[in-house]
């Protein structure tokens, strides 16, 4: 009794935000402190579980919480006065996962999370980096600052398991490393989109019942902590894997030494064959370089409304919108969009117009099935201009690739001639990029392009390659200067025979396989030939695939993606043997 009320209770804090568990979480420690003979006195301190937004700092009592309701009142005021005087040493706890945030309203914590985007300009670009404001990488930003405060401590959480290895997140890994130099990572795995299985085949279960994976994360710091940084992980179903983490004690998991190292930081085993020569590779947005940073297909945020199977059905869409006579109407017609980015009064006085029949234009929606739509704001909304207007503004192709493969081997690279959706991918999980062959000059690069001049077709075009991976190309194969004419068709080197060779290198089963670890975290690397021979072998074969994904082959039963690269000898593309 003496222990509980003078060195525990004092010591045990909780924080709660929602009634029905802040009453549970009171009523089962007492059950739990009863059952061990432990009497709450009268006079004696209470469990200390707070009814509050742990990522809320103290804030002041609103002088009508205090007439309406002052127990409430009360419990604010000890939850504020914990958050002010509180010493931690250990924390832990299954904090919310949520995407979208519900506490982007508390500027102390979106901007403490905003240190995880230090140092990666690519993270500070508007859009990038959204998914660090999920609301477990900010309790976890919370935690690490009340330990990093005291000095000594360790935090326990059972998370989303994204953080581990999703590129979003290496400025995040590479903070938590500075604070907390021991770490243990248990992954529980499970996550339904991945699709993993154990090692027999078997079923692997989420320990909760949602879709994402999860994984328990230990971090300590404090003076003279040696550095160790290992994981373990758990494949399985649900009870399987609550019997292993009951049963078997931390020291007789199997873990292994993690060595996370720049870019990523990864807290996952790195596979190391091959890592060497893969990272001599040129990153697809490298290579797409001179129309700046990669780009995604379309989003029209309303698929019913704005993906048409033929121009026929897309005129009838918006001439059934333009028809009706309030905003209820148009949605019991279609499910259309409730963000801010679409306004139906705006919709219906810019169509009024009639100009959008002219901007009726094909869409690649789903790997081989084009359909179409009208290119305007005001159906597709994010129609991604500075990418699709290239491929509006005359004749271009372009390669379709993804940034990351969520689960099993990589096999997303499609070729298209139009505008894709940002779904077109062989995949549940991914967003399509969209990395156009030839770059169209003048209007095409216009903001304002739902106008008369959307789609003008525009002769002066150049290749959309950077130069320096023209010239290690070049050198590879010694080939001179003037071996480089981008349009010409029979040059020892032109843009065309460029796309091919990526597209045949993307296809090759050795490469998928050999490099599927590195495929799973971040754009694709492309290699620079070992020989002209070998580069006019790819880039013939690719070119045949190009042509049958593009369904244009004329003899394309004769062609499969199995035969065309049998017997190419990928590694030598690297260089070694």
């Amino acid at each position: 009794n003496a222990y509980v009320r003078e060195h525990l209770l004092p010591r045990l804090h909780g924080f709660e935000l929602m009634m029905a568990p802040y009453a549970i979480a009171h009523m089962k420690i007492g059950l739990k402190l009863a059952e061990t003979g432990y009497t709450f006195p009268e006079d004696g301190p209470r469990v200390n579980v707070f009814l509050t937004n742990t990522l809320e700092p103290p804030h002041e009592i609103q002088p009508q919480l205090e007439a309406m309701a002052p127990m409430l009142a009360h419990e604010a005021r000890a939850a504020n006065l914990t958050k002010e005087r509180l010493s931690t040493t250990v924390i832990i706890g299954n904090p919310p996962y949520a995407g979208h945030s519900v506490n982007n309203n508390v500027p102390s914590i979106v901007d403490a999370v905003h240190e995880y985007k230090r140092g990666y300009p690519d993270l500070q670009k508007p859009g990038q980096g959204k998914w660090l404001q999920n609301d477990y990488v900010k309790f976890i930003r919370f935690a690490e600052l009340r330990l990093i405060g005291t000095g000594i401590g360790i935090l326990g959480f059972i998370t989303d398991h994204s953080y581990l290895d999703n590129p979003t997140f290496k400025g995040m890994r590479r903070h938590l490393r500075a604070s907390f130099p021991w770490l243990r990572i248990a992954d529980l795995h499970g996550n339904s989109k991945k699709k993993e299985r154990t090692a027999t085949g078997g079923k692997d279960e989420s320990v909760f019942a949602i879709t994402q994976g999860t994984a328990v994360g230990l971090f300590a710091c404090g003076p003279g902590l040696e550095p160790s940084e290992m994981d373990f992980n758990l494949f399985g179903t649900a009870s399987f894997k609550f019997e292993a983490l009951l049963s078997r004690p931390l020291t007789q998991q199997h873990l292994h030494v993690l060595n996370p190292t720049e870019p990523f930081w990864l807290f996952k085993q790195q596979e190391q064959a091959g890592r060497k020569h893969y990272e001599t590779g040129w990153p697809l947005p490298q290579i797409f370089d001179r129309n700046g940073d990669p780009a995604p297909g379309l989003v029209t945020t309303h698929d019913q409304f704005a993906i048409s199977w033929d121009a026929r059905e897309a005129r009838r869409k918006v001439e059934a919108l333009l028809a009706t006579s309030n905003e209820a109407e148009a949605r019991e017609l279609f499910q259309l969009c409730t963000q801010n980015q679409w306004n139906y009064a705006r919709a219906k006085q810019e169509l009024a117009d009639g100009k959008w029949k002219r901007k009726i234009v094909p869409i690649l929606y789903r790997p081989f099935d084009t359909r179409v739509t009208v290119y305007d704001s005001n159906v597709a909304v994010h129609r991604r201009q500075r990418m699709s207007s290239h491929l509006l503004s005359g004749n271009n192709v372009s390669l379709v690739c993804v940034r990351q493969v969520a689960e099993g081997v990589f096999s997303h690279a499609l070729p298209s001639r139009t505008i894709v959706d940002n779904r077109c991918t062989f995949s549940s999980k991914g967003i399509a990029i969209q990395y156009p062959l030839w770059l169209y000059s003048g209007d095409a690069h216009r903001a304002d392009l739902h106008d008369d001049d959307l789609i003008s077709k525009l002769p002066g075009h150049s290749a959309n390659l950077n130069p320096a991976f023209v010239t290690a190309l070049r050198e590879a194969m010694g080939l001179g200067e003037s071996a480089w004419q981008p349009e010409k068709s029979a040059a020892p080197l032109n843009a065309e025979k460029v796309f091919h060779y990526l597209y045949a290198v993307l296809h090759s089963p050795q490469y998928r396989q050999r490099y599927a670890g590195f495929l799973r975290i971040d754009f694709p690397r492309i290699p620079v030939p070992g020989s002209r021979a070998l580069f006019d072998v790819l880039s013939t074969l690719g070119g045949q695939l190009v042509q049958w994904h593009l369904l244009e082959h004329a003899t394309a039963v004769e062609i499969t993606t199995t035969t065309a690269l049998e017997g190419v000898n990928v590694p030598a593309v690297f260089g070694y043997d």
